[in-house]
């Protein structure tokens, strides 16, 4: 027997080799046991299941060491055990046992020191048997993704067989001890292993699993041999669970010197409300704006950008200090000779980081993937945030610039099911988050489906970690949310983080503080209704100042209230079922403001209030609901608004707040210019938008008069009136065009549009089309979704310009029949200019082709 004890002398990890050769361990907390198991490798040269010989123990060594990382859930993390190397020989060939214990865990890997070509791994039997009391247990069904919700349950005859995803969660009930299963140590290895997980049996006992991608072939690995790290942390409690970095430091430290470049982010993104959003150039560079305005870090464009102007994107993301981050499926990178290619082409475009999809895979292979392409994008100093992909298992700590991974069931769910729920939310942070940063994509509100209340998914981007967290909602309707001014106070990173109060599935209230502003935030979330109680005796001494937003008595408003605090103070927060909350703590909370005021988020505006709007044709006044006064005016017919201010004469935008669940028309007229606005739904319940109709004011006092001709009656809080000189743009219907090739014109559903429906090799020509001037064009292709299609498009017989025209797909939300865009960029001449759209296969029905200048 030998026996390895954590440097507090609290934790144990003890050894036998029994009289069949076998090396089984049993791990206590206290002098009391935990856990126990059997250990071994089989493989071409050897099976280490059994029949060994000891041989030494080295002396045990202490490992005490603290290191920061750009990102991360703490300011500091420490590593300190005691490491002990039991030498055995089996048939000849040596075999090591590696064992560290911590005060918090215990963890082991096997190495084989033979020099060689290489070898066979044929299987592993490293198993996990649980003590008696540890009768709690959180299993997530495997799945590729890991994007399924852990499930609660005890030990029976009902897991016998069934193959689960790391990390598992043990408990022994409210008071402990917790202990979790996972692994460590294996993307970063150059695909010597695959990724594992476990399987169950009829007792109280997992067994590892490979990745069902092997196929139960043999893994080839180099020799010498290190296998990934398997551990467990053994916790007292559940702030000891969400505060640990021991996958962390199991890998090996970063090689890399110059982390400055890396930078942890809240991120904005178009893709949670607009699967083709990325499509838009006009519209991501309002995305960059909005940050900008409100103190964000990144924008995100997801699938769907574009070559023609995606370096103009990171330009212009880089002159407002805004990171650009770009999507691409693995698949586009899996080898090192297109990883080698694109990836060092996007940074010389201007891109910070890149989000990597669509993995789906536990293989040796893929892990060999994962490392290749993070080693590329060390070099090239791009930040990494891997989606569609396995669990995080402490790599972060070599790749410091992988900041974010998703491997979590997320708020994307909403798109085609009714997950992820509160109780999932109650129960990640103890779990999945605990393991390593998870990109969610917390903050979404405006589906129909959704299942916790507004203060639940506001405080989701509190409770949640992630050095790049995408924010689900679209700056259209986080611009007049009561929540977004949590979000702005909220930090890409903190110097730690406390659980106040929690269980898993039941509630969470998890603080994070940056220590050098004295700035405290608390994010809380539940799944049944209680009282949240909240002592701030975390707080130093002296006065502070409390913002705390809460839900309104129905979950559809945020309610935001400010009061003096200091560490005497208690904060009751009443909850909802399936509710939320958030507070934010400083010494003097400054007022928000708006950082960069230029492009969409221009300062120079006027603003008309509804309750000083003239109702008329059956529009009322009212209130936003019974607990939010705010005043808006019902339109049920039409309104006038009063601009007592002298506006300039020319084009400018009319930024509409409302309120519809369902989209409408409106027309809008200053007694002299007229315009139509087709405006879409703002979301379900009380969620209000913003939408922008470009008008050409006649100049001087105006009296806008705003009439509803069809669909939803919105509620409108306000306008604005924003001089921004908008482009209104070109717009060349498809019925100006020559169609030839395959193809009809056919009228919409109203019979008020035509419609070009286009067959494989069918060109769209528009002739004779008139510029002022010679430059770059953007070229918007307007077109009702339907399968996704290929066009080319070219100018005046020069290169062909590839656009992909988005439709109805496998993650897609977008419906058949949505009116969707492209846009790239095309060279155009003064003059007259011939446009050519030609069909590579089938394409969706185009409506318009609209020409704007870039710039």
């Amino acid at each position: 027997m030998w026996k390895i004890t954590s440097p507090k002398k609290n934790l144990s990890v003890i050894l036998h080799l029994g009289e069949e050769g076998a090396i089984a361990y049993e791990v206590t907390l206290g002098g009391k046991p935990c856990a126990s198991g059997a250990l071994g490798l089989v493989t071409s040269l050897a099976d280490f299941t059994g029949g060994l010989r000891f041989v030494e123990m080295e002396a045990p060594a202490e490992i005490n060491e603290r290191y920061s990382l750009p990102a991360g859930k703490k300011a500091v993390y420490e590593n300190h055990c005691i490491e002990s190397r039991l030498h055995f020989v089996r048939q000849e060939t040596p075999f090591v046992l590696v064992v560290r214990a911590y005060d918090n865990g215990a963890a082991l890997r096997y190495e084989i020191p033979v020099e060689g070509e290489g070898f066979s791994v044929l299987r592993e039997s490293t198993d996990f048997c649980f003590a008696e009391g540890l009768d709690d247990v959180w299993l997530q069904d495997w799945v590729a993704t890991y994007e399924a919700p852990y499930n609660k349950s005890s030990w029976g005859p009902a897991h016998n067989g069934r193959h689960y995803g790391m990390p598992v969660l043990v408990g022994g009930g409210a008071s402990g001890p917790w202990l979790m299963v996972n692994e460590a140590a294996v993307l970063n290895t150059g695909g010597s292993y695959c990724v594992s997980h476990v399987k169950g049996t009829a007792a109280r006992r997992l067994t590892l699993d490979f990745a069902p991608e092997e196929k139960g072939a043999p893994i080839p690995s180099p020799l010498p041999f290190q296998s990934p790290w398997r551990y467990l942390l053994i916790a007292g409690t559940l702030d000891e669970v969400v505060n640990s970095t021991l996958n962390y430091n199991l890998n090996p430290p970063a090689k890399m010197e110059d982390t400055s470049w890396i930078k942890p982010a809240r991120a904005l993104w178009a893709w949670w409300i607009s699967d083709t959003g990325a499509q838009v150039f006009t519209e991501v560079k309002q995305y960059v704006d909005f940050a900008a305005a409100m103190g964000f870090e990144a924008v995100v464009v997801d699938a769907g950008w574009d070559e023609t102007w995606i370096r103009q994107f990171c330009n212009y993301a880089h002159a407002r200090n805004i990171s650009p981050w770009l999507w691409t499926a693995m698949q586009d990178i899996d080898t090192e000779e297109t990883a080698g290619y694109y990836l060092p082409l996007w940074k010389s475009w201007g891109a910070d980081g890149v989000k990597i999809d669509i993995f789906e895979n536990d293989s040796a292979h893929t892990a060999w993937q994962y490392n290749m392409m993070a080693d590329i994008m060390a070099r090239e100093k791009l930040m990494v945030n891997f989606h569609g992909c396995t669990k995080p298992m402490g790599e972060g700590r070599t790749w410091p610039h992988f900041i974010a991974a998703e491997g979590i069931m997320g708020l994307e769910y909403y798109k085609w099911r009714d997950q992820p729920n509160a109780e999932h939310n109650c129960t990640v942070p103890f779990i999945r988050n605990a393991a390593g940063p998870m990109d969610y994509t917390p903050v979404g509100f405006t589906n129909k489906n959704r299942n916790t209340s507004m203060a639940h998914q506001m405080a989701l981007a509190a409770v949640f970690e992630s050095g790049c967290t995408h924010f689900a909602a679209s700056i259209f309707n986080l611009e007049p949310w009561s929540g977004t001014s949590f979000l702005r106070r909220l930090k890409p990173k903190y110097d730690g983080l406390r659980l106040l109060a929690g269980y898993p599935g039941d509630h969470v209230a998890i603080l994070r503080w940056v220590q050098s502003s004295e700035e405290y935030v608390v994010g809380c979330i539940c799944n049944q209704k209680r009282a949240m109680r909240l002592p701030l005796d975390f707080l130093p001494e002296g006065d502070f100042e409390a913002e705390v937003y809460k839900d309104g008595r129905f979950g559809d408003d945020i309610l935001c209230g400010r009061m003096a605090v200091n560490r005497e103070s208690i904060l009751d927060i009443p909850m909802l079922e399936h509710g939320g909350a958030g507070v934010y703590i400083a010494r003097k909370i400054e007022p928000l403001s708006i950082l960069r005021a230029e492009g969409y988020m221009c300062g120079d505006y006027t603003e008309l209030s509804a309750d000083a709007a003239r109702p008329f044709l059956g529009s009322v006044h009212g209130t936003v609901s019974e607990e939010n006064p705010a005043p808006v005016l019902v339109l049920r017919g039409g309104a006038e608004f009063a601009c007592e201010e002298t506006l300039p004469a020319g084009a400018a935008s009319i930024r509409l707040f409302y309120c519809a669940e369902e989209a409408f028309s409106l027309q809008i007229s200053d007694g002299i210019s007229s315009g139509q606005a087709n405006v879409p739904a703002s979301g379900y319940g009380n969620v209000f938008s913003t939408y922008d109709v470009a008008f050409l004011f006649a100049g001087g006092p105006a009296k806008l008069v705003l009439k509803k001709q069809r669909g939803a009656t919105p509620s409108l809080e306000k306008l604005r009136i924003i001089r921004n000189a908008p482009v209104q743009g070109m717009v060349l219907p498809v019925e100006t065009g020559i169609l030839f090739g395959g193809g009809n014109l056919l009228p919409d559903c109203r019979g008020t549009w035509q419609l070009c429906s286009m067959e494989n090799g069918a060109v769209l020509r528009m002739q004779n089309v008139m510029l002022p001037q010679s430059g770059e064009y953007i070229l918007r292709v307007n077109y009702y979704a339907g399968m996704t299609g290929t066009a080319q498009v070219s100018a005046n017989g020069g290169p062909a310009i590839p656009a992909k025209l988005s439709g109805v797909g496998k993650w897609s939300s977008t419906r058949e029949g949505d009116l969707l865009a492209r846009e790239i960029l095309l060279p155009l001449e003064k003059g007259p200019n011939t446009i050519e759209v030609t069909a590579c296969e089938a394409l969706p029905a185009l409506k318009e082709l609209v020409l704007m200048p870039n710039g």
